[in-house]
């Protein structure tokens, strides 16, 4: 990642590591990250600009700069109250409903992939690198960080909606301990016994 600006603004370029420019698989789900990030649109989603090839980094993914940190940093710092955790889970869930609306599912939702913004504390969610949806039939093999991927995920299935729901739980566990009522039912090993929608 490195961060640029041109005409006052920020922004990031996001490109591959240079061992891997020119790889076609790492080309591939580049380009796939780029696809899917720029066909969503919403305030809690990281913006994606374009795609360029850039002389110093090769091809790469032009993308909103977020001025925060990520929840994983926070959550560190123990810097999350009931209310702003509330907040957090509220947004989260409204970006994953959209986004699921679009056919697409992250499969790596982690306090990592999270960004929180210094004005105002909003969800950025970012990264859908590993990220699927119905239009592409290539690398859609198994995703995901281990200790946030749902059973199927880790059975080597096909994740859904409902892969993203279990990773909500575990977030809002880690998050704060006054919404375990919730985050119990997004965990439920059986798919079918979890809120089959974010906004459910």
């Amino acid at each position: 990642l490195y961060r640029g600006c041109k005409n006052g603004r920020f922004f990031i370029y996001k490109g591959l590591k240079p061992e891997y420019v020119g790889n076609p698989v790492y080309e591939g789900l580049l380009k796939k990250d780029f696809d899917i990030g720029f066909s969503l649109s919403h305030n809690n989603i990281c913006q994606y600009y374009a795609m360029i090839s850039h002389p110093d980094i090769g091809n790469c993914i032009v993308m909103e700069w977020i001025d925060g940190c990520t929840l994983e940093d926070m959550i560190r710092r123990n810097a999350i109250d009931k209310d702003l955790a509330r907040k957090i889970i509220c947004e989260l869930c409204d970006a994953l409903y959209y986004m699921h609306g679009k056919q697409v599912i992250h499969r790596d939702l982690k306090p990592e992939n999270i960004m929180i913004t210094q004005n105002g504390k909003n969800v950025k969610i970012i990264d859908f690198g590993l990220s699927d949806t119905d239009s592409y039939n290539r690398f859609k093999g198994p995703a995901g960080t281990r200790i946030y991927a749902s059973p199927e995920q880790e059975a080597g299935e096909p994740a859904d909606n409902r892969s993203d729901i279990w990773a909500l739980g575990m977030i809002m566990n880690e998050m704060s301990g006054k919404f375990r009522h919730v985050a119990g039912k997004c965990l439920r090993r059986d798919k079918e016994r979890r809120y089959s929608t974010a906004s459910e």
